[in-house]
């Protein structure tokens, strides 16, 4: 989707123009995805302290929803992100740095 005054850049939220029908007992099985990834999130673990512990919680907390959203349309997370372009690889170095 692309606006007169942003031509040639990408819209955000990655929208590739297909909208996804989801149904009620679709969006119960989001929300309740969502329920559990908050529930991950602020949780205590046992290895909290470790290097990994934070980052496990961390990744668990966005790979949740992004599970339940791939079970009810394979096609749905492809949508939410572009190919990453060597301007997004830089960035990513930048801020990983």
């Amino acid at each position: 989707m692309r606006t007169p005054t942003a031509q040639g850049r990408r819209d955000f939220p990655f929208y590739n123009g297909k909208p996804i029908v989801i149904n009620a007992a679709q969006w119960w099985w989001v929300m309740a995805a969502l329920c559990v990834a908050f529930v991950l999130l602020v949780m205590p673990w046992p290895l909290q302290h470790a290097p990994t512990g934070r980052g496990a919680q961390a990744v668990l907390s966005c790979a949740v929803p992004l599970a339940a959203l791939t079970l009810i349309d394979r096609k749905a997370v492809p949508a939410l992100f572009h190919r990453p372009t060597l301007r997004d690889v830089a960035w990513m170095v930048a801020i990983a740095c």
